[in-house]
């Protein structure tokens, strides 16, 4: 069997971050991971290895449940949580603020429209197409730089955002539909 990072992070001070654990399938895995949070804090694996979490260890689990394959967590591993925090979406003066600071455009009115045109997408997707977490910060981030590069926010849309969101043309059609109002208001 083969050591992984998780394995040994295990075993020393560490921050272990398991990413998107809602899309743990396999009962094993899931109850190395209850086994792990128990306070036990060990688990036995096949072929006789025992993996115990070392005292200053700790483990960071992570989803987005917006995210179009993920589901809700299974409930053994929340009940051994010491903590579940839920973050609210950010509005779109922070989508605007971080988005200055990380990409270094600095037209904060033109960040906060395109803000406003990615936060009206987003609820477009979900209503008309029931899918979710496809129109996030790295599309609007991703759209920030194609616009920064070429000074066209249309064609860095096309290219970044409405692209990703859908593959039918007519469905393109809706999402440009959709920017246009906002940009007419």
């Amino acid at each position: 069997m083969q050591k992984t990072e998780n394995r040994t992070g295990c075993r020393m001070p560490a921050d272990i971050e398991i990413l998107e654990a809602s899309l743990i399938e396999e009962p094993d895995n899931l109850g190395h991971l209850n086994r792990l949070l128990d306070d036990a804090r060990k688990s036995d694996l096949r072929y006789g290895e025992v993996v115990e979490l070392h005292p200053n260890a700790i483990i960071i689990i992570t989803t987005n449940l917006n995210y179009v394959a993920n589901r809700e967590f299974d409930f053994s591993v929340v009940s051994r949580m010491n903590k579940v925090q839920h973050r609210k979406d950010l509005t779109e003066q922070q989508l605007a603020e971080r988005a200055m600071f990380r990409t270094g455009c600095k037209d904060m009115e033109v960040l906060k429209q395109m803000a406003k045109v990615m936060k009206r997408l987003d609820a477009v997707v979900k209503e008309e197409f029931g899918k979710a977490g496809l129109c996030g910060y790295r599309e609007y981030e991703n759209w920030i730089y194609e616009y920064m590069r070429t000074q066209n926010l249309v064609k860095a849309a096309e290219d970044t955002v409405l692209s990703k969101l859908a593959s039918d043309e007519e469905d393109r059609n809706l999402l440009r539909q959709v920017c246009m109002e906002i940009y007419v208001e």
